[in-house]
């Protein structure tokens, strides 16, 4: 390996020919976006705010990470208390209409809001070599509804021959819950901005009960791809990134799914007052209403 320093790594995302890493194919946040104002370097087991200890990766979108975290100064009668700690980039961490609006959710309705909205527990401000970044600590949930049933016992072993669907009434089920939570943030001024499917999820069935070592063990045993070492092209060590990034496994086995089972909607980094609409909405243009997709607003 190259023992020079490398250079500083610039505030923007690369063009063609900037680019620093050799290419990652596992289905990870793209590895170029580790640089002051992006992702902050995440290795399991890190322990954020001398508190959450990093194990297990959920999930990432554009403007985050997020990780399953063992709460080190917080325990129940059922066990273990774990979180969901979601990690901003650094660039939107500055004011973030998201926490605005959760904040706005707490105080105008504490009790309802964490019937359809995930429970915010925490936040804090985490310094890491690509600035200070905004960590919300979240109830850890299950997988999101795109993704959930893949996993259902009828579908697995899966064929080629299935046509996986949600059985008839868990649609409904789903359906009638989403447009509740939805129904409740309108009736407090507030508009989604991101509502779909991988934006609703499943609620997770007493996860206390379950010791941070099996789920540690589970993550192993699930894939033998779950990490991809981070490379340079120069063979240099990186200073703003991690040395691999990991799949995403979101928590399957604590997941209730049967009778009675509880969905609530997520990621409200694309809300936003009805008084204060954005210019821009962030919703993929395939999942926009019919109504803004000519107009590309």
């Amino acid at each position: 390996m190259n023992t020079s320093p490398p250079s500083t790594s610039s505030s923007r995302p690369p063009e063609n020919g900037e680019f620093r890493f050799r290419s990652i194919t596992l289905p990870c946040e793209w590895v170029e976006n580790y640089h002051p104002g992006g992702y902050h370097p995440v290795i399991l087991g890190d322990v954020l705010n001398l508190r959450y200890k990093v194990i297990r990766k959920l999930g990432e979108g554009c403007f985050s990470t997020v990780w399953l975290a063992h709460d080190l100064k917080s325990s129940n009668h059922k066990g273990t208390t774990y979180v969901a700690l979601k990690i901003l980039v650094s660039k939107e961490s500055e004011s973030t209409t998201e926490l605005r609006i959760l904040h706005h959710i707490m105080k105008a309705a504490p009790t309802e809001g964490p019937r359809y909205i995930t429970r915010l527990l925490d936040e804090f401000e985490h310094q890491g070599p690509n600035g200070v970044h905004k960590c919300l600590v979240f109830e850890p949930m299950g997988p999101n509804v795109n993704s959930m049933v893949l996993e259902l016992p009828q579908f697995n072993p899966r064929k080629w021959t299935m046509k996986i669907r949600y059985p008839p009434q868990m649609a409904k089920s789903i359906l009638k819950q989403s447009l509740q939570s939805i129904a409740f943030l309108h009736e407090n001024g507030i508009s989604h901005g991101d509502f779909q499917p991988g934006n609703i999820l499943f609620v997770l069935d007493n996860v206390e009960a379950a010791p941070e070592d099996l789920l540690l063990r589970e993550e192993d045993m699930l894939t033998t791809w779950r990490s991809a070492p981070v490379q340079r092209l120069d063979d240099k060590q990186d200073k703003w990134a991690p040395q691999y990034l990991y799949v995403a496994q979101p928590l399957v086995s604590p997941t209730c799914y049967s009778r009675g089972f509880k969905v609530k909607l997520s990621d409200m980094g694309g809300a936003y007052f009805f008084t204060d609409p954005p210019k821009k909405p962030i919703t993929p243009i395939a999942l926009r209403p019919p109504g803004l997709v000519p107009t590309g607003t």
